[in-house]
């Protein structure tokens, strides 16, 4: 039987970033051997993101899990996630924000650095896009130029963090690439 690989994302009232993030994770490639579960659990008093997710259901031939979690604020329904895959006994357990996407290769580099390292948790950066139709002003692209260094710095100062510190040999793997939490 192969090993869990739940994704999980927290939706909530952003129903286009979800969007995107749903045909991201059906462009997506898998890892070899491992099953992948897809939970979403929206941050809301009912389920609205059905139809979405039963897209990319049908799109990627995976479980699709929903989830609602009426009490709002992200940690309740990231744990409500966390609680779903123990019941699956998942053995891992990836989280990715609904307004993120991934890139084709994301899942499949992420699973192999992992593996690879023996590490028990692995943590990375994200990069700032701007993905509107809009001409930006010069004010927003200064502003976009800042935040988009301002990652830049932060996943090079970081990682150089880690290595200097005790969390390798915590088995924490500090990457510049990927995000990864293992239950």
């Amino acid at each position: 039987m192969a090993d869990i690989l739940v994704v999980g994302a927290i939706p909530r009232a952003r129903p286009e970033m979800f969007r995107r993030l749903l045909a991201s994770f059906a462009a997506m490639k898998h890892p070899e051997g491992i099953e992948v579960v897809f939970v979403f659990a929206e941050n809301a008093e009912a389920l609205s993101i059905e139809h979405d997710v039963e897209i990319l259901r049908d799109a990627t031939g995976c479980l699709c899990d929903l989830l609602v979690e009426p009490r709002l604020c992200v940690p309740f329904a990231r744990n409500a996630v966390l609680d779903h895959a123990v019941e699956r006994d998942a053995k891992y357990l990836v989280f990715v924000d609904d307004d993120e996407w991934v890139s084709e290769d994301w899942l499949v580099n992420l699973y192999t650095r992992f593996a690879a390292s023996g590490a028990n948790l692995a943590t990375g950066p994200i990069s700032p896009q701007y993905i509107g139709d809009l001409k930006l002003n010069w004010v927003q692209k200064r502003l976009m130029k800042g935040v988009t260094q301002w990652y830049a710095h932060a996943r090079t100062k970081n990682c150089r963090n880690a290595y200097a510190t005790k969390a390798t040999k915590l088995g924490l793997l500090p990457s510049t690439e990927y995000a990864i939490w293992i239950s």
